[in-house]
């Protein structure tokens, strides 16, 4: 997420403090996230996508799709047996 996180934050002309401060977190938290060295739980995940206004582009690794599919990486390219 740490580009999109990034991308959106400069689209929308915020700094990492003020990202931090709405989704509830310390802005060295909020940095270490945005660069891909932390992964941050679920519910903040959301926050965060709500915060920058990302909910819903992109798929969370390992989550269920739109149609409940999974996308995580090993459930892609798996053919249903049978087929």
């Amino acid at each position: 997420m740490g580009d999109a996180d990034r991308a959106a934050r400069l689209q929308l002309g915020l700094a990492q403090v003020e990202v931090a401060k709405k989704v509830g977190l310390k802005s060295s938290v909020y940095g270490r996230v945005e660069r891909g060295m932390m992964t941050p739980s679920v519910p903040t995940l959301r926050r965060m996508c709500e915060t920058l206004g990302i909910l819903g582009r992109a798929p969370v690794p390992g989550s269920p799709g739109p149609r409940g599919d999974n996308t995580s990486p090993s459930a892609q390219g798996r053919r249903a047996p049978g087929s």
